[in-house]
């Protein structure tokens, strides 16, 4: 075979329970993730804790969180469709979504009407950068920071839905 062929399998597997009472829900489990990419780590298996929780005292408002962690996979196609001058001895590896923390709420003053507030924080190990190739000057290549990347993400959005067949929103993100 070739030597320069490299074979990428990556999966997911999450178990989880719920839990339901009146108001509240809960779901707690974890993530098994596997990957045989071992360019950037040499980590084959992720376990990441899962747990979901939501409390809806009434029709008009909610709260909720989030703690979890994924493997992400990151495949040729995605990188070219983000940047199609990507060149072609381009390695791709997958992203670790270590840590995963989202809380935030969800307001419904009347029935047309809904706002949301949401703060994410993020921890990727692995991420992708885009830099100049040195052997082709006019394509991009692929580096992995090796350092862990913390992204922050306050989020509030706004909608309004007249009827069926037509909403408005505005949705406002810090990345």
């Amino acid at each position: 075979g070739d030597t320069n062929e490299l074979t990428r399998v990556q999966g997911n597997v999450a178990p989880q329970v719920e839990y339901r009472k009146e108001d509240f829900r809960a779901r707690a489990g974890f993530r098994l993730g596997v990957e045989t990419d071992t360019f950037q780590s040499d980590d084959e298996v992720h376990l990441y804790p899962v747990v979901d929780l939501q409390y809806q005292p009434s029709p008009q408002f909610s709260a909720f969180f989030r703690f979890d962690g994924e493997l992400q996979t990151n495949t040729w196609r995605q990188q070219v469709q983000e940047n199609p001058l990507l060149a072609s001895n381009t390695r791709i590896s997958h992203i670790n979504r270590s840590l995963g923390v989202a809380g935030g709420l969800r307001w419904s003053p009347m029935s047309q009407f809904s706002t949301r507030l949401s703060l994410a924080y993020d921890s990727y190990e692995n991420l992708p950068f885009y830099r100049n190739s040195r052997p082709e000057q006019n394509r991009f290549q692929l580096v992995y920071d090796s350092a862990q990347v913390d992204r922050f993400r306050p989020e509030l959005n706004l909608s309004y839905q007249a009827s069926e067949a037509f909403e408005l929103g505005l949705n406002g993100r810090y990345n």
